[in-house]
């Protein structure tokens, strides 16, 4: 077993070490691409008459178009005062594509069919995105626009449908409950946050989910899918006229409205916390972390370059306990900032008998790194790997249409994507020490098991 464990570790450095040469090679010049890129492409931005913020960049490659509309409208806004309505966000979000006063469902998307338009919507905590993606033909684009701006202006919430999504959504949740990632991901964000408007589930609560009406989901969409609580990105084969007249054309479609009330601030935990739910399971799944990091904080370059060289794929956690110990299929360490804090989550699934026994190495390899930090060998390569990645990541206007989307909803600098590599190479090993030992407090984590009860 070690032997084999060994020679798959050997596989598994010599595959890295050979595409790190590769991509140190090609570093030079995929930043030389990315600057060019930007340079040719600059980003602008403007708000609409009626207050929408608007994000655009001219992509002249391909006669397409992308289009994505945020609204701080995601999970976070399920509460309301002192009443919970968990589930309000998700199913108001999913609903509006569902039929207006003059299309139902069907027509709604043969309209878009017709023209071959690809559209969606969801929602995370922070947001809820609607997105478009059409050719720039004029007669192509404005059908889509008018039945995207009808559809905004002019979304119903028919009973019908509303009954539908209901059950869909039951049937989703009691999945997730069954699923010991997704139960330990509810259970998680419930513990982590408490009363903080993160704690709610993406897809909301059964008993919520059962009472919900009309009227209440359509209460929703009113105050929070408003020009003022949106932004909006373009990125294609458009002139920033054009633009502006889609933007404007948008914009109209939705009211004035007002911007989202500021989420209160993160209260962390103080003291170690440990659940186990018991789920029968061929293994145990375990969550670890605690709130870390939120969108544009000063420390998201060094945190980020830290956290690829404690947990990523084949880092430190990996080598030590499934390569060296054969004790997990995978184990990983994530940051996922948010507008207020989010969290360092560390996660993995092994034997019940052996939890314990991960979390002290979890503990072991948590706090030498705290304390003695990364190797320069590590911060290298972890450099190399995240720069030469990075243009996969702005690759194609999807890729960037969002990251414009996520630039103008945390109001993160427009030369944010310009910056990157520059604020990856930046980050020192002393950094990454100083941060995690800032942020990473062991009497803070909380733990949570889902799995067989050993």
């Amino acid at each position: 077993m070690n032997e084999s464990l060994n020679r798959y570790l050997a596989v598994i450095i010599t595959v890295q070490l050979s595409l790190m040469l590769c991509m140190a090679a090609s570093t030079a010049s995929a930043q030389s691409v990315a600057v060019v890129n930007s340079n040719n492409n600059k980003i602008t931005q403007w708000y609409t008459a009626n207050g929408m913020k608007v994000l655009f960049m001219a992509e002249h490659s391909l006669p397409m178009a992308d289009f994505r509309l945020v609204f701080d409208a995601g999970s976070a806004r399920d509460r309301n005062s002192d009443t919970w309505y968990s589930g309000l966000a998700n199913i108001t979000n999913r609903l509006i594509f569902e039929g207006t006063r003059e299309m139902n469902s069907d027509q709604i998307a043969d309209a878009f069919a017709d023209i071959g338009v690809n559209y969606g919507n969801g929602i995370d905590r922070d947001t809820a995105k609607i997105y478009l993606r059409c050719l720039t033909e004029a007669k192509i684009l404005d059908s889509a626009i008018e039945t995207l701006s009808n559809v905004l202006e002019n979304a119903d919430f028919p009973e019908q449908a509303v009954e539908r999504e209901r059950k869909r959504i039951l049937v989703e949740i009691m999945h997730e409950l069954q699923t010991p990632v997704k139960r330990n991901s509810r259970l998680f964000y419930l513990v982590l946050y408490g009363s903080h408007p993160y704690a709610s589930p993406l897809s909301g609560s059964r008993k919520v989910i059962k009472k919900l009406t009309r009227e209440q989901i359509l209460s929703f969409y009113r105050q929070y899918y408003t020009a003022q609580n949106a932004v909006l990105a373009i990125v294609g084969d458009l002139n920033k006229q054009q633009a502006r007249q889609v933007s404007e054309r948008l914009s109209r479609a939705l009211p004035t409205g007002r911007k989202a009330p500021q989420l209160p601030r993160v209260i962390k935990i103080e003291q170690p916390k440990f659940i186990n739910k018991n789920l029968p399971s061929s293994q145990t799944t375990v969550f670890m972390g605690q709130a870390a990091v939120k969108r544009g904080d000063p420390d998201y370059f060094p945190f980020y370059v830290g956290n690829y060289i404690l947990g990523s794929f084949g880092a430190r956690l990996m080598k030590d306990i499934r390569l060296k110990r054969g004790l997990t299929y995978t184990i990983e360490s994530v940051l996922i900032p948010m507008k207020e804090t989010g969290p360092f989550l560390i996660r993995f699934s092994t034997q019940p008998a052996a939890v314990n026994v991960v979390l002290d190495l979890i503990a072991i390899n948590l706090n030498r790194f705290l304390t003695l930090g990364p190797t320069p060998l590590e911060l290298q390569q972890a450099k190399t790997f995240i720069t030469s990645y990075f243009p996969f990541r702005t690759d194609s206007n999807q890729d960037m249409v969002e990251n414009l989307a996520d630039i103008g909803f945390y109001n993160l600098p427009l030369s944010y994507l310009d910056d990157y590599i520059s604020n990856i190479q930046a980050v020192t090993r002393e950094q990454i020490i100083e941060v995690f030992r800032r942020r990473i407090e062991m009497k803070e984590m909380l733990t949570v098991s889902v799995g067989p009860k050993e």
